[in-house]
């Protein structure tokens, strides 16, 4: 499945029960600086990540404070994300001059407590071969 990019005035890209892809949920939020967002997806745990800026979140009185540390691209520095537990309301608001937010969800009927991934946990994986000069190194 392809979409081609649009404005989606953040909105689901991806919706609870979509036809193609019931199991998942995608929304892209851009906001600036200030401007706030809240979501709620029964059924569904969902995954706060900012692409670029940044952005405080809050889930139900679980607050993460500074979220993101990529300003110009996704290749600006390491990746960030807050889990969201299914059905839980969240509510996020720019930090930063602007910030656009990934939003991925899957289908999942347990609740889950929400937590925090900071750049400072995640290890650095490799794919691919030495050998063949085939890898790839990402967080």
């Amino acid at each position: 499945m392809h979409i081609a990019p649009f404005d989606n005035l953040n909105t689901p890209i991806v919706d609870v029960d979509d036809k193609t892809v019931p199991l998942n949920y995608f929304n892209i939020v851009k906001l600036t600086q200030g401007q706030a967002f809240e979501y709620q997806v029964p059924g569904y745990e969902t995954c706060i990540v900012p692409a670029t800026g940044i952005v405080d979140v809050e889930i139900e009185g679980f607050k993460v404070a500074n979220l993101g540390n990529r300003i110009e691209d996704v290749w600006d520095g390491d990746p960030e994300g807050v889990y969201v537990p299914s059905g839980s309301k969240a509510l996020m608001v720019c930090k930063s001059e602007a910030a656009e937010v990934f939003i991925a969800g899957a289908k999942y009927d347990g609740v889950l407590e929400p937590f925090a991934v900071r750049k400072d946990q995640i290890d650095l994986v490799q794919y691919g071969s030495d050998e063949t000069k085939t890898h790839r190194k990402i967080k």
